[in-house]
Order: C-alpha cells, then sequence, then structure tokens
C-alpha cells in the first residue's frame, strides 16, 4: 500500500481558482479504489508561500508525488517539483496533464527535479 500526494499547481497567478482539479480527483479515486492512501494538496485554491508548501509536504512521508497542470501552470509546477525533491529527494516526482502532453520531451529536460511523465492525466 502507497502513500501517495497529488499536488495542485497555481493555473493563473493572476485570477482566482475556480473548479476543482477533476482529473487529480480522477485519479486519486481509482488510486484509492486500489488500496492506497491517498492526498490532494490543491495549491491553487490555496495560494500558500513556499513555506507552506514545505510544511504541508513535509507533514507525512510519501511514496509518490504527483503534480498535473496545463501549460499556464509551468511556473507553479517548477517550483513545486524543485521543492518536492529538495524536501524528498528520493521520492519519485511524476508529472501529467497538458503541460506535458504538449512537448513532453522538451518538459522532461526542462524539469530534471521530475522522475517520470504521463502523457494526459495519467
Amino acid at each position: 500500500m502507497a502513500k501517495i500526494l497529488f499536488v495542485n499547481p497555481i493555473v493563473k497567478e493572476e485570477d482566482n481558482p475556480h473548479h476543482v482539479p477533476m482529473g487529480i480527483a480522477q485519479l486519486a479515486a481509482i488510486v484509492m479504489k486500489q488500496g492506497h492512501h491517498v492526498q490532494v494538496f490543491d495549491i491553487n485554491a490555496w495560494r500558500v508561500d513556499d513555506d507552506k508548501i514545505k510544511e504541508v509536504l513535509t507533514s507525512d512521508t510519501w511514496d509518490l508525488i504527483g503534480i498535473g497542470g496545463i501549460t499556464t501552470a509551468y511556473a507553479s509546477i517548477k517550483k513545486i517539483a524543485k521543492i518536492c525533491k529538495k524536501v524528498f529527494p528520493k521520492v519519485p516526482v511524476c508529472l501529467g496533464g497538458g503541460v506535458l502532453t504538449s512537448l513532453p520531451k522538451e518538459t522532461m529536460r526542462w524539469l530534471p527535479e521530475v522522475d517520470f511523465g504521463f502523457g494526459g492525466e495519467g
């Protein structure tokens, strides 16, 4: 049984959040149905600073951290991936969603902290 953290990055810095991260919600439901423990950290909704991100990340130990988002979330994803690897250097960081699907090879090269990439929602 794995402990998985899904992280929803900030979608648009200049806009308030409007939607539940449905892709992450669907993946969380699938993973929970398989018997794994899941937490979702919606940074887009909470709009917290880096110290709070570190605090939430270290509130538990994780077997895998999954980040997903669209291309407008790239800056947030980059920051989150760096923080994840700094806090948990041995925990696999996975990335999915439109940000990776649109330019998979380039995105994996630009984000060396990401260990695995999944086209689409994973």
